[in-house]
């Protein structure tokens, strides 16, 4: 038995801490810290915060070396952001939105991706190990939706009886602090997450690692393990379906698709990978040339029918758009799309109060919910090149090895996780800032560590 240093308890300690971050994951309607942003509402922002000041303290972040996938994503992205500021300085100089600034702006944009970059080089240290892949990530992803699902219960009974509110009141209180809860609708469950699609998009991007537990757990941790994955798969499904997100419904079907394509395509028929990376490449263009021309569409049918989250998005979609289209090469530099929004917002876009709020009545900032629009309208072409490119990466390096690896080993359905959690995050980006969310940059770093890799004992699990 190993002796227990001061570095392995500090290990602990860490580890530990990053285990309840992942529990926290979504808790994301706290009313925050102003100083952290975009980051404010999320619980698990404020622990990883403590995890890095631990690692930083005990100078572990110097000893951790990064997959090179990882290195080269992080150098690009970081250097691109820089450059395009510096290209677009006079334009980020002059930018201004109410009390908001240009500079500020993107002081504050580049402090989300330097938490951000910071929490994969933590995460890419922590789940390098396989047993902490599962100890710090796959058994606290279970305990997070559990947490879910049990306040969803008193939520849940307001759509059959009012007289539960008092009930659902005093429990979402301790997980929502925001002031308004406007867009709270019964038949669309939205548990301890802030609104309905954050619950969808954290289900959906949990469902490919919770079927991982129940496979890892089926053969190796016993009954306790086994059970607890498999309630968490369970419960993940219906807290997706009774989210009535359709995006969430996009993620899940690609769920599937995945795995019909790692199955069948990948491990049968032996599909060469290039034509996985040409097909998702291929798939990637067409969802740009889809919603360019029906996006109109779309948004006539949303306000028609008064849906405002659709109204709301499809406004901010358009809008980044038209900034891509004007400058389609550098952008207006990073954090700055919302300074050029008011010019060319479309006129059906004043029917949802959310765009009314951002601009005339509380005068915030516009939200990005779509991250392909933001980076187009802000980093230009190459930023998306960038983003895309490595998820591409990714997704070839599961497709080239996908044949090869060994029945029922860890690398095998690792790899299926990977594939089945990129594209889902991709199919998420329709509606969601990724950049903003935790989950992203740990997903970065756990693709980064085991996409493609067999692993070097071929033991099933």
């Amino acid at each position: 038995m190993k002796p227990v240093t001061k570095a392995t308890r500090r290990s602990r300690i860490a580890i530990t801490l990053f285990a309840l971050a992942i529990v926290l994951l979504p808790i994301t309607g706290l009313t925050g810290l102003d100083a952290l942003g975009e980051l404010k509402g999320s619980a698990s922002v404020y622990v990883l915060l403590l995890v890095l000041v631990a690692m930083c303290f005990y100078g572990r972040l110097a000893s951790v070396i990064l997959p090179r996938v990882l290195l080269v994503f992080i150098a690009l992205l970081t250097t691109w952001i820089v450059v395009d500021a510096a290209l677009n300085i006079e334009l980020i100089a002059t930018a201004a939105l109410g009390v908001r600034s240009g500079g500020g702006k993107f002081l504050t944009s580049s402090m989300v991706i330097g938490f951000g970059v910071a929490v994969s080089i933590v995460a890419a240290h922590i789940l390098g190990d396989r047993h902490c892949v599962q100890t710090a990530f796959l058994r606290p992803l279970s305990w997070g939706v559990l947490l879910c699902a049990v306040f969803a219960v008193p939520e849940l009974l307001t759509w059959v009886s009012p007289a539960m509110t008092p009930v659902y009141q005093a429990t979402t209180a301790l997980f929502h602090t925001v002031e308004t809860e406007q867009g709270r609708v019964i038949g669309r469950l939205t548990s301890i997450t802030f609104e309905a699609p954050d619950l969808a998009y954290f289900t959906a991007m949990a469902l490919p690692w919770l079927l991982l537990g129940s496979r890892l757990t089926f053969a190796r941790i016993g009954e306790h393990g086994r059970a607890l994955a498999h309630a968490a798969s369970v419960a993940g499904l219906v807290l997706l379906l009774l989210s009535q997100s359709r995006t969430g419904f996009l993620m899940l079907a690609t769920i599937v698709a995945a795995e019909t394509t790692f199955w069948v395509g990948l491990r049968r028929l032996r599909l060469p990978a290039a034509s996985i990376s040409i097909a998702l490449a291929a798939c990637i263009v067409c969802y740009v040339f889809f919603i360019s021309h029906w996006i109109s569409t779309i948004s006539a049918t949303a306000v028609a029918n008064e849906d405002v989250s659709t109204i709301t998005r499809s406004a901010l979609l358009t809008a980044q758009l038209s900034i891509f289209a004007e400058h389609p090469f550098i952008g207006v530099g990073f954090g700055q799309y919302g300074f050029y929004v008011p010019d060319v917002l479309p006129s059906w876009a004043w029917s949802s109060y959310e765009i009314e709020r951002f601009f005339e009545t509380q005068g915030e900032f516009p939200a990005s919910f779509n991250v392909f629009g933001r980076i187009g309208a802000e980093l230009g072409m190459p930023g998306l090149l960038i983003w895309f490119g490595f998820w591409i990466t990714v997704v070839h390096r599961v497709a080239a090895s996908a044949s090869s690896l060994p029945d029922r080993s860890f690398a095998l359905y690792v790899n299926l996780a990977i594939l089945s959690s990129t594209l889902t995050l991709l199919v998420g980006g329709i509606s969601t800032d990724a950049f903003r969310r935790p989950e992203t940059w740990i997903l970065i770093a756990i693709v980064s560590l085991y996409a493609g890799r067999s692993g070097t004992r071929q033991e099933s699990v």
